[in-house]
């Protein structure tokens, strides 16, 4: 579930390895496998997935009006200013830790 403030950082892209060689397919199961157990439910809310360098914050509560809430809002900000859309860090604990503190919720 998403708290009161959730972070998301869209990493740049680095080259892709070049691919390997397919394996052998594996023998047939001799039985079925077994029911799966059931998955834990899914955010409603998905953080968007780009552009890459990108910091998102989602924000349920916050103290200041101007803030928008119960949406990802992009810090550009904190990317140009305190490295956020360059380091994950910076995103994700340190603009978290300072949106946390701005609208006086606790950190999570």
């Amino acid at each position: 579930p998403l708290t009161s403030i959730t972070m998301h950082f869209n990493a740049r892209s680095r080259p892709s390895p070049p691919p390997s060689p397919l394996p052998h397919p594996p023998p047939p199961s001799p039985s079925p496998p077994p029911p799966p157990s059931p998955s834990p439910p899914t955010l409603a809310i998905t953080a968007p997935t780009s552009p890459p360098g990108s910091c998102y914050v989602y924000i349920a509560s916050c103290s200041h009006a101007q803030i928008p809430t119960n949406t990802w809002v992009r810090d550009t900000w904190g990317e140009v200013n305190k490295g956020a859309g360059t380091e994950e860090s910076a995103c994700l604990v340190d603009r978290h830790t300072a949106f946390s503190n701005w609208c006086s919720v606790p950190l999570t």
